[in-house]
């Protein structure tokens, strides 16, 4: 499969919330049956549970933007579970719209550009989103996240990875693995305030 340039990405990301009535569907696996994507789901969040828990984070009380933030399945999950004050942000209007719908905060926009003060934000995250950025979109992106993100801040950022690290993992200094490589979802960390998961496959 080759990468979506520029344009393609921001189409495919507007169009799939329209063409996929499945919520889950939408932001996970569009090809596979509805049991599939719940069952992925689970998994994704067992994987937040055990990166919050290995690095420390507490989100209570915290004001969280969630990057690509679909439907608002990442919004309810940190607000019903954490008691964080959460703010989802998406290419999709339609996305957006169902957030709203469900009296989650939400803005259409994209991560490249994103529409707030500096240092607005305790928490980012990113569950499985900036894999999907092309490439020369990426330095862009976590130089935003970088920029919302208080200097005390946390981001986090769930990702799959195939042996190696994605590239912009790869480009970023002090990269390691976390020393529990047995885990089958993985917390890695970098510095004391970027908290990536990287599901090894």
């Amino acid at each position: 499969m080759n990468k979506l340039d520029n344009f393609q990405y921001v189409e495919y990301w507007k169009s799939i919330h329209v063409e996929t009535a499945d919520e889950y569907a939408a932001v996970c696996h569009p090809d596979k049956p509805s049991y599939f994507n719940r069952f992925y789901d689970r998994i994704q969040k067992y994987a937040v549970e055990k990166c919050l828990k290995y690095a420390g984070i507490s989100l209570a009380d915290s004001k969280l933007l969630d990057i690509g933030c679909g439907r608002g399945r990442w919004l309810s999950y940190f607000q019903q579970n954490h008691k964080a004050y959460t703010v989802g942000i998406d290419l999709s209007e339609e996305a957006v719209s169902a957030c709203r719908s469900k009296e989650l905060e939400a803005v259409v926009g994209s991560v490249t550009q994103l529409p707030f003060e500096s240092n607005a934000f305790d928490v980012v995250t990113s569950i499985t989103v900036l894999l999907h950025l092309p490439f020369d979109l990426k330095p862009l992106a976590i130089a935003e996240i970088a920029r919302v993100t208080k200097p005390c801040g946390k981001k986090a950022r769930l990702n799959q990875r195939i042996v190696q690290a994605a590239a912009d993992v790869q480009k970023m200094p002090k990269y390691m693995d976390t020393p529990d490589a047995s885990l089958p979802l993985a917390a890695t960390l970098e510095g004391e305030n970027l908290v990536i998961i990287a599901r090894k496959l």
